[in-house]
């Protein structure tokens, strides 16, 4: 079986981590069909070349070859804050048609594979409109939980993607929920969690363990945006504090909400006890898991949220929000624990019990490890080639 993956979301030279875990599930897929990528790049004019990330976009190749996967990367123009966001699909479909016209001449794809339904499915809709195919689309969920919302022709043009689509992959029961009150046919709609592999797993470093001395650690991985919760997890730190002493907490990520945090951070008198470390390589981050006491991220907008997924597979109990994604896997009390949605309250209560009840958190920890072995991503990909094998009718 041939599939053509379209995806905006997909590691380059420029930003080497973006959609990482897309990479790491075709990874395991091109081991039982052949794959090759399409991941359009933003177009680069020489005017912006003053700034490096431009520069490098306008200097970069349209092609790679990432672990053995063929990546072409044509460059379609995108506009600040992604202003006319519900005309991309068809700006997307005009950037790859002359790319994917090349690849078909050689690569007679069985099944057009795109990753979010706006833009990216948009435009294998109407690729697949000439090539008459089969169309298979993941929702991660920002399709459902934002860009449905941001005007009518964004919600119109996610709901002609769904409706067009032969099959529906969602990355979790809340999402599969939420496509199905935008699909005519639910009975498309799969739900196929996300993965994480094995060989990622490190032990525990215990050169970077030493850096935080004696104290507890705890990490939260995720983008500086509100929905994240670093805020109520740094006012939760403060009560924290108070009652046990030494805790650290390690913040992994990058956003537009990094100064308030730091701020906020001051004005709470945490200063010695937090880290913002960033953005890092993915093999970096797996390092900091290694050595954490426990993840936590109240995050309240969260399609399925592989970052714990991660950490549970280091054998960390986790403290995530009721009603996300994670909740497919997460059973509160058992390999973590759920939280109300922006209660600090319940946010402190939780890790102030992971802290000071160490039996039950290494317990919860070994409880998460074996939870997570169900989600490799070799697992995953069986899952999803059987659903290319049973839309495509090659069972």
């Amino acid at each position: 079986m041939r599939v053509l993956v379209i995806s905006h979301m997909y590691p380059n030279v420029v930003e080497p981590h973006s959609g990482i875990f897309v990479h790491k599930q075709l990874k395991e897929l091109a081991k039982l069909c052949q794959v090759k990528v399409v991941s359009p790049v933003p177009w680069s004019p020489r005017a912006l070349w003053f700034r490096s990330k431009w520069r490098r976009y306008g200097q970069r190749s349209g092609f790679d070859v990432l672990d053995g996967i063929e990546v072409f990367y044509p460059r379609m123009l995108c506009l600040p804050g992604s202003l006319l966001f519900e005309w991309y699909g068809y700006v997307l479909y005009w950037a790859i048609r002359e790319t994917i016209e090349e690849i078909e001449k050689s690569f007679r794809f069985d099944l057009i594979h795109c990753h979010v339904a706006l833009p990216d499915g948009f435009g294998g809709m109407l690729v697949n409109r000439r090539y008459r195919r089969k169309l298979l689309v993941t929702i991660h969920g920002q399709d459902v939980a934002q860009t449905v919302f941001r005007n009518n022709r964004c919600k119109a043009a996610v709901e002609r993607v769904l409706a067009e689509a032969d099959g529906i992959i969602a990355v979790s029961r809340k999402v599969a929920e939420k496509v199905r009150a935008h699909c005519r046919d639910g009975s498309k709609v799969r739900t196929i969690n996300d993965g994480f592999s094995l060989q990622d797993v490190v032990e525990a470093d215990t050169q970077l363990r030493d850096r935080y001395a004696a104290g507890k650690i705890l990490l939260a991985v995720g983008s500086l945006v509100k929905s994240k919760g670093h805020d109520l997890l740094l006012q939760a730190l403060a009560s924290v504090v108070r009652q046990i002493g030494d805790v650290r907490l390690l913040i992994i990520g990058s956003g537009r909400e990094k100064q308030d945090l730091k701020r906020l951070v001051a004005r709470l008198g945490l200063e010695s006890h937090v880290s913002f470390l960033g953005s890092l390589p993915h093999q970096e981050v797996m390092r900091y898991m290694s050595i954490c006491d426990m993840f936590v991220l109240p995050s309240w907008s969260e399609g399925f949220g592989i970052s714990y997924l991660e950490a549970m597979a280091h054998g960390k109990p986790v403290i995530a929000c009721r009603g996300e994604g994670i909740e497919d896997i997460v059973v509160d009390g058992e390999n973590g624990i759920l939280v109300t949605p922006r209660n600090v309250e319940d946010v402190e209560r939780a890790i102030t019990t992971l802290l000071v009840k160490e039996t039950y958190r290494e317990a919860m920890g070994s409880k998460a490890r074996r939870m997570a072995e169900n989600y490799t991503w070799g697992g995953i990909a069986q899952q999803i080639f059987a659903l290319y094998s049973e839309v495509t009718g090659a069972n």
